[in-house]
């Protein structure tokens, strides 16, 4: 067997591309996952309760961003510990990033994940990136839940 081959002898796909709005939805759709498209043609969707946003950034629409918004009410005057928490994540993992701040009158956690694709991306690539940022995603905001279990079975209640 090859470098290049998979266990079965064909050949791996290498085919670069660029990234694109309708190759994340595809990617999204070989998995069955459920997302929506906002009125900003922005893709987003609901895992494990949370929501995540798949963004093209960048100058040259070369950047796939995805972010995370982990879904629990926290008052403001949590927000120095929540740094604190998303500091600690961040000093110990590479994905993703966490960040806290406060939005309209709660304190809120985010996770992200970026990669630039200036010279394009396999389908297996993106499929790796779309996998590695909902997974570490979750398990960061699990790994929160932890440390504020009073809102994570609030939000579980009202599911």
């Amino acid at each position: 067997m090859g470098y290049f081959t998979k266990p079965d002898g064909s050949l791996l796909t290498t085919d670069v591309s660029p990234l694109s709005n309708e190759r994340i939805q595809a990617c999204l759709d070989s998995h069955d996952w459920h997302y929506r498209i906002d009125s900003d043609g922005d893709i987003g969707g609901w895992w494990d309760g949370h929501w995540f946003y798949f963004f093209i950034r960048g100058s040259d629409r070369d950047i796939f961003f995805v972010q995370a918004l982990w879904d629990r009410n926290l008052p403001t005057d949590e927000l120095p510990h929540l740094v604190e928490q998303a500091n600690t994540w961040n000093g110990g993992h590479l994905w993703p990033k966490l960040a806290a701040r406060q939005q309209d009158e709660r304190a809120v956690a985010l996770a992200s994940l970026a990669v630039n694709y200036a010279h394009g991306l396999t389908d297996a690539q993106l499929d790796e990136h779309l996998r590695c940022a909902i997974a570490t995603s979750i398990e960061a905001f699990n790994w929160l839940d932890e440390s504020y279990p009073e809102a994570a079975a609030a939000c579980r209640e009202a599911d």
